[in-house]
């Protein structure tokens, strides 16, 4: 399978946009937790609040991409987003308060939500059309690795020079792994330079997926409810992830063991998205859902009952399958039960009703680890969820027509 140069960089522009909007902004931010919680001399429920604030604004932020996808000065509004993001990042490590970090999140989740996971995927979808799901597994599985390397980075730079230090150096992380889309994607759609997508042999008309889409059938009400419902509900429990490193601690293990747990699920991030994508292409997305899903919970349970550091680690990683449900999974479900026409209809909303579900339950587990002194709560209703997102695909998959 040889891909043309101009498509191999767009794929390696989005694993980028990816590695930074989601293993590095979002991924490693539960290790600021503690560190600013100490220091301001807060609950670490109101510092998750930062995790929930982001989230909400960068669903709202993938919202406009649709609008972002029509307009012939890309590069120019990537560039413009790419400094606020950085600047607004940079920013959190000077303030001396919660609000004003608060404030700075809403700006970065805007600007990062412009440049995350809708517009990634949205822009691989307009340059691939053949293996879509491996193409968008490797582009989503640089996550894992990014956040697998950023979670061993950042948790030795906060110990070594605080947690402010580490919001400067992730804003330069992010303006550096940004740069890519800025140098090699030439536009939304390959047809805007006269070249065709990954898998076609012959050129559309520039603007004839526009006008397509426009024309597309209406979606199915009960499917576009399910598939928002699932984007919901299977968003629960992949927040746990920020709170790894506290379900070490609260377990009475050393920090370096939470933060091994961190980066062992970020490391199963990157090999289950892989595997996940390769697997739809053959199988369908259904059922490789349902697949991961059942592992998804075993690896919960063991978070729940098990105390062993090695134990922990392992249904750490095992847990990091998550990753590829409330990502890969929305992506070719809607794919695949919408249509590639309505697929810049559905997503964003099922993008922002799991990024409200993500923001929520990171800011109540930090809540319930306040009250509580643990996460058992927080596991427990995390299977309940898994086990509904599970049955809201079910009936997504029996309502297409």
């Amino acid at each position: 399978m040889r891909i043309p140069r101009t498509h191999l960089l767009v794929l390696v522009a989005m694993c980028c946009l990816v590695a930074v909007n989601v293993g590095l902004l979002s991924n490693v931010q539960g290790l600021f937790l503690g560190p600013i919680a100490d220091e301001l001399g807060i609950l670490r429920g109101a510092v998750s609040l930062t995790i929930t604030i982001s989230s909400i604004c960068g669903g709202l932020g993938g919202m406009l991409v649709p609008r972002l996808m029509g307009t012939r000065r890309l590069r120019g509004l990537v560039i413009a987003l790419a400094a606020i993001s950085g600047l607004s990042t940079a920013g959190m490590g000077l303030c001396h308060s919660i609000a004003a970090i608060y404030v700075l999140c809403v700006v970065r989740g805007l600007a990062s939500g412009m440049l995350g996971m809708v517009f990634a995927t949205s822009i691989l979808n307009n340059w691939f059309h053949a293996s879509i799901g491996l193409f968008t597994s490797i582009a989503i599985g640089t996550s894992g690795i990014a956040g697998s390397v950023f979670s061993l980075v950042f948790s030795d730079l906060i110990e070594d020079f605080g947690w402010r230090a580490g919001y400067v150096v992730m804003a330069l992380f992010s303006v550096a792994l940004i740069l890519p889309t800025i140098l090699f994607v030439p536009a939304a759609n390959p047809e805007d330079v006269r070249l065709v997508p990954f898998g076609e042999t012959s050129m559309r008309v520039p603007g004839d997926a526009r006008r397509g889409e426009s024309a597309a059938a209406p979606v199915n009400a009960t499917v576009f409810a399910m598939i928002v419902a699932y984007a919901m509900l299977i968003h629960g429990p992949a927040s746990m992830n920020q709170h790894l490193p506290g379900l070490g601690a609260s377990y009475g293990l050393a920090a370096a063991i939470g933060a091994t747990m961190l980066s062992a699920a970020m490391v199963s991030n990157t090999v289950g998205k892989v595997t996940f994508g390769a697997l739809s292409d053959r199988m369908g997305a259904k059922r490789s859902i349902l697949l991961y899903a059942a592992v998804v919970a075993v690896a919960m349970s063991g978070l729940l009952v098990l105390r062993g550091a090695g134990m922990l680690i392992g249904s750490s990683a095992l847990f990091g399958l998550t990753f590829s449900l409330n990502t890969i999974g929305i992506t070719l479900i809607t794919r695949e039960l919408c249509g590639q026409e309505n697929y810049g209809r559905v997503y964003p909303t099922a993008t922002l009703a799991g990024s409200i579900s993500y923001a929520s339950f990171s800011s109540i587990n930090g809540y319930i680890y306040d009250f509580t002194g643990g996460y058992a709560v927080s596991l427990i209703a995390a299977i309940a969820m898994l086990a509904a997102a599970v049955g809201a695909v079910v009936i997504a998959y029996r309502h297409t027509t």
